[in-house]
């Protein structure tokens, strides 16, 4: 509501005044206006109000967008938790007043806690702000040029020998995820949302929420195994009950499961005699380099399956002139054109890098292969 008081200006008049907030006032005129202008100073003041367009209102008109509604569950999830730290730094800044330098001020302070999670904050941040750009709510981005932290990717395999200790001091709940983790090369995410329903005659069901890929692990005798452990702590009868039970009847919340696998890596840490630094996540990695190279061995241990993999690639086309980035697109030989090419050009040093990336899916080029 608008309010009269004394104002100390340079002319020394009392002045009629708007104060939309507490922090906030507006002057709408003399003391001495008419009532029908104060009125009509005090919609337009309000009226200017309404447009101006803070970072909390470009946020929360982003999370009311159709745009939003269409994401997948887990990057609404992100949103809502990348807001946290956002709204509590920008929320009340009119959105054209950040500037880059206001980006970067944050990503150095909030880096000092997680760079990983500053990263994902501040393209969280951008998204908002090409969102708001395209619909005119904003003039440009801030965060537009402002670098990222490094990425530093994890190199953590982990061993037969650890995992197998891990294991061992594991209850059920955490053996059955571990073994689908592992022969499934599955997300945490994916291994607590699965559902009985997912279990088929041909094999595991499984698409990921991060990526929405849809796939089957077909059976082996040690995935029909980890089922049958999680049969054991969970309602195989239900369809829709989750595969890996939480103690009231539910799906195991990220924390909760969290709890049970530190407390069996901590038993295990005991057991080998030094801390166990692996995460949950490691064992996916752990389960795409296995598949890959018992697929590659698989392959070039029959000896007529490689030969009909070999006389396909080589006598159609000069496989010196082939861009190595062509080469490495090609089924489970890529490793095997690569070296018959660089042998006969002799440059075999060139090749280092390319052959230790398709012995490693995980992009460790510094760690050998158990």
């Amino acid at each position: 509501m608008a309010t009269a008081f004394l104002d100390d200006d340079e002319v020394g008049k009392y002045k009629t005044y708007f104060k939309p907030s507490q922090n906030q006032t507006i002057a709408l005129g003399p003391k001495d206006m008419s009532i029908s202008e104060t009125w009509r100073q005090y919609e337009v003041a309000l009226s200017e109000l309404t447009k101006v367009i803070t970072f909390s209102r470009l946020w929360h008109s982003f999370l009311g967008s159709a745009y939003f509604s269409e994401l997948k569950p887990r990057t609404q999830k992100d949103y809502l938790q990348h807001q946290k730290k956002l709204i509590a730094v920008f929320g009340e800044v009119k959105a054209d007043n950040i500037k880059p330098e206001h980006v970067r001020t944050f990503m150095d302070k909030r880096g000092l806690q997680s760079k990983t999670q500053a990263n994902h904050e501040m393209a969280s941040m951008s998204h908002v702000y090409k969102w708001g750009y395209e619909r005119g709510y904003v003039k440009g981005n801030p965060c537009a040029g402002v670098m990222k932290f490094k990425a530093v990717k994890r190199d953590r395999y982990i061993t037969d020998e650890e995992y197998t200790a891990i294991y061992n001091a594991a209850d059920d709940v955490v053996k059955a995820a571990m073994e689908i983790a592992y022969l499934c090369a599955a997300r945490l995410s994916d291994v607590l949302g699965m559902k009985w329903q997912q279990i088929t005659e041909q094999g595991i069901f499984i698409q990921q929420v991060k990526t929405g890929i849809k796939q089957i692990k077909a059976w082996t005798p040690r995935l029909r195994e980890a089922i049958e452990i999680a049969k054991s702590s969970s309602a195989p009868a239900q369809a829709d009950t989750p595969v890996i039970m939480g103690q009231h009847k539910g799906h195991y919340t990220k924390r909760g499961f969290s709890n049970r696998w530190t407390e069996a890596r901590s038993k295990a840490s005991a057991q080998l005699g030094y801390e166990l630094d692996c995460t949950f996540h490691d064992l996916k990695a752990k389960g795409l380099l296995t598949d890959t190279l018992t697929q590659w061995f698989d392959c070039f241990a029959d000896p007529e399956l490689a030969e009909s993999f070999y006389i396909r690639a080589f006598p159609l086309v000069d496989i010196t002139a082939m861009p190595d980035d062509e080469i490495l697109s090609h089924r489970p030989v890529a490793l095997l054109e690569l070296v018959q090419k660089h042998i006969r050009t002799r440059d075999m040093l060139e090749l280092a890098t390319d052959i230790a990336r398709l012995l490693n899916p995980m992009g460790n080029t510094e760690r050998a292969v158990p």
